[in-house]
C-alpha cells in the first residue's frame, strides 16, 4: 500500500491540510524503522521529523497523564476491539483537538471509535 499511502499524502501537502501526528506515533515509527530497517532509515526518519516540526508543516500533540488515563478508560470501554494504546491515546487527542480524519491503515479501529480513515481500502 506503500504507493497509494504516498499519492495520499502529496494530495494532502497541496491542498495545504493541516497534519499532526502523537508523540506515541513518533515513537512507534522510529522502532519500526529502527529495528525492521536498521539506523540510517531511523535516523532518516528523525531528520525529516524534525524538518516538518521546523517547518511547521506538521504539529506534534502530546500525549500526558490526562490524556493517558483517558485513553485507559477508552481501551476498558472498548475492550472488545483489538486496541492498542497507541491508537487509544490518537483517538483521545483526536477528540480533544477534534480532529476527524486519520491517516492509517487500521480502518476498522478508528472507524468504530467514530472517525473518517483514509487511504480508503
Amino acid at each position: 500500500r506503500h504507493h497509494e499511502c504516498i499519492k495520499l499524502f502529496r494530495q494532502t501537502e497541496l491542498s495545504h491540510s493541516p497534519l499532526y501526528t502523537s508523540n506515541d506515533i513518533v515513537d512507534e515509527t522510529y522502532t519500526r524503522f529502527r529495528y525492521d530497517s536498521g539506523w540510517h532509515d531511523a535516523e532518516k526518519f528523525i531528520h525529516n521529523l524534525d524538518n516538518l516540526l521546523k517547518t511547521r508543516s506538521l504539529t506534534q500533540l502530546w500525549t500526558n497523564t490526562d490524556i493517558q488515563q483517558e485513553a485507559f478508560r477508552l481501551l476498558a470501554k472498548y475492550h472488545d476491539h483489538t486496541l492498542s494504546l497507541t491508537d487509544a491515546t490518537s483517538a483521545v487527542l483526536m477528540k480533544k483537538f477534534r480532529i476527524s480524519t486519520i491517516f492509517t491503515l487500521d480502518h476498522a479501529r478508528f472507524s468504530a471509535l467514530g472517525f473518517h480513515a483514509l487511504p480508503i481500502i
